[in-house]
């Protein structure tokens, strides 16, 4: 059995017995809302849990899971290996489930993408061992057409989110569907509001221009001498006016811009704009889930997010010997 790690350390002094006693522990994704990325982010809480403290993960299958090669290669939830399982308890945060380690009764926890990954207001850290597992399940399960920046420049994925025609999901229930392979799901009693509306509520999900505009500013400076591809990724049906508007404020000649010039809108290419973001140099993005997991699975050297809605951000710069990346995760 994996030994207890960086979540668990304040529970070394427990006994053998108690430390065996672990081991009948699992840990599983519950419901959710919202739209992809939301899933995918209470799944790597989930496996986070799992791979700090040695408890087994248990896959339900969720909203779009099918997409991925985790649907192939987790051990599924069945009656039978969640029975031992007497008890069930929800994960709202690492503090509690760490509080919980004396349980001696077979539990299964829960965790969601409203479980804070905070221990003592301390934000955890994902060792390059996390990183590669959840790339190796994070993975397209058929061939993609992705996007492929050039090769003689510093490649620059910007992640522009709008909220273009899309609806929120207000939900915390969950439902099977009938799909190709019958297992995924998706949210039931729903309350749907455009997604558009939600800026005021979360600015640094929908940034404003400002924010792409100040962080490729401090990307030129950073990079002086560097070429610049910048492929902008959005769900708005209208990416043009949105380059012109950064075109316009950030003449620089070392910048080539390019979006997709077609049918662009927020269900479409969905799995290609993610897998081709995290193979890009750079980074810039805002706090949505969908480009924060696209930066877990990539390498890139330089990611900007903003820090508030008025233009601010944060840059930060992997170092070669960098293991341990400073993400924010929702954590």
């Amino acid at each position: 059995m994996k030994q207890p790690s960086s979540i668990l350390k304040p529970l070394l002094f427990l006994s053998l017995i108690t430390i065996t006693t672990l081991a009948r522990h699992a840990i599983t994704i519950g419901p959710n809302r919202g739209r992809m990325g939301n899933w995918l982010m209470a799944y790597i809480k989930a496996k986070y849990m799992a791979h700090e403290s040695g408890y087994p993960f248990i896959y339900k299958p969720f909203f779009n899971s099918n997409l991925f090669m985790l649907h192939e290669l987790e051990t599924p939830y069945t009656k039978k290996n969640s029975a031992p399982y007497k008890r069930k308890l929800e994960i709202w945060g690492i503090d509690r489930f760490i509080a919980d380690q004396n349980q001696k009764k077979p539990t299964l926890y829960t965790a969601r993408l409203a479980t804070t990954m905070r221990k003592k207001r301390q934000p955890l850290t994902y060792s390059k061992e996390f990183r590669d597992e959840i790339r190796r399940m994070i993975t397209s399960r058929t061939p993609l057409t992705l996007i492929t920046p050039p090769d003689n420049c510093t490649s620059v994925a910007i992640h522009v989110r709008t909220g273009g025609t899309a609806v929120h999901i207000h939900t915390m229930q969950g439902r099977s569907i009938r799909t190709q392979d019958k297992t995924a799901t998706r949210p039931s009693k729903t309350k749907t509001v455009p997604d558009h509306t939600l800026k005021k509520d979360h600015p640094l999900k929908f940034p404003s221009n400002n924010f792409y505009i100040n962080a490729l500013c401090a990307l030129c400076e950073k990079l002086p001498k560097d070429a610049l591809y910048c492929f902008v990724f959005t769900d708005d049906e209208n990416p043009q006016k949105i380059i012109n508007d950064i075109k316009k404020r950030v003449p620089n000649k070392r910048i080539t811009f390019a979006y997709r010039e077609q049918n662009n809108a927020h269900d479409k290419t969905i799995l290609e704009d993610f897998f081709s973001m995290a193979q890009f140099d750079c980074l810039i993005r805002p706090e949505s889930t969908y480009s924060v997991i696209a930066e877990l699975i990539g390498n890139h050297k330089i990611v900007i997010s903003p820090r508030s809605g008025g233009g601010k951000y944060a840059l930060r710069q992997r170092s070669e010997n960098d293991t341990l990346r400073p993400i924010s995760l929702y954590l």
